[in-house]
């Protein structure tokens, strides 16, 4: 469970590990009523245990509440997007990505 502030207000979220086709980890933060976001995006290069983390437009506070709750560390390098000045966040992934049993 992680807590999300963001401009929007604050979540308290569930994390669910997936992971994608070309391989790496994915980050989904979801509550009772369904998904909220997906934390991460795949992008080539990634070493492993790398997740590059979204933290930019709706996703604003969702870095530094993985961090927060250990699920990863503090940003080691950026990933620059192929559009817009945004960025990735590229931080080593803490947490054994481990799902709970959905009721």
């Amino acid at each position: 469970m992680v807590t999300v502030k963001s401009p929007y207000g604050t979540f308290e979220l569930k994390v669910w590990y997936g992971e994608y086709n070309n391989g790496g980890t994915a980050i989904e933060l979801y509550n009772d009523e369904g998904p909220y976001t997906t934390a991460t995006k795949w992008v080539p290069g990634l070493a492993e245990g790398e997740v590059a983390i979204k933290d930019h437009c709706e996703n604003q506070g969702v870095l530094n509440s993985l961090v927060e709750a250990g699920i990863v560390a503090k940003p080691h390098r950026t990933h620059a997007l192929p559009f817009g000045p945004d960025q990735l966040q590229v931080c080593k992934l803490l947490a054994e990505p481990v799902n709970p049993d959905i009721e």
